[in-house]
C-alpha cells in the first residue's frame, strides 16, 4: 500500500501570479513587458515562489497589468503590439 499526499506549507492569498515564460533575463535583471494602448513597456520586477509554470510577482507589477507571454524576447521598449488572445492566432 501505498498514498500520494500534497502538503500545503503556506497559503498566501492576493498573491500576483504571472506565466513564467513572461519574464525575460536581460542585463541581470528580470523584466516583463506590460502592453498598455498597444504599447510594451520594459518592466523590472522582483519575483517570490516559483511554482511549475507560475512565479509569483513581488514589486513591480499590478492585478490587472496585462504583460506578453508570446514574442516578447524580441520586444523593445516602446514597440508597438498588437494583443491576440489564445486560440485567436
Amino acid at each position: 500500500m501505498f498514498a500520494r499526499a500534497t502538503i500545503v506549507l503556506a497559503r498566501r492569498p492576493g498573491v500576483l501570479v504571472i506565466p513564467r515564460q513572461a519574464t525575460v533575463e536581460t542585463e541581470g535583471k528580470t523584466v516583463v513587458f506590460v502592453i498598455a494602448d498597444g504599447v510594451a513597456k520594459e518592466r523590472p520586477v522582483t519575483l517570490g515562489v516559483v511554482e511549475g509554470d507560475r512565479v509569483e510577482v513581488r514589486e513591480g507589477l499590478s492585478t490587472g497589468e496585462q504583460v506578453a507571454i508570446e514574442g516578447h524576447r524580441e520586444l523593445q521598449d516602446g514597440a508597438r503590439v498588437t494583443v491576440t488572445t489564445e486560440g485567436a492566432r
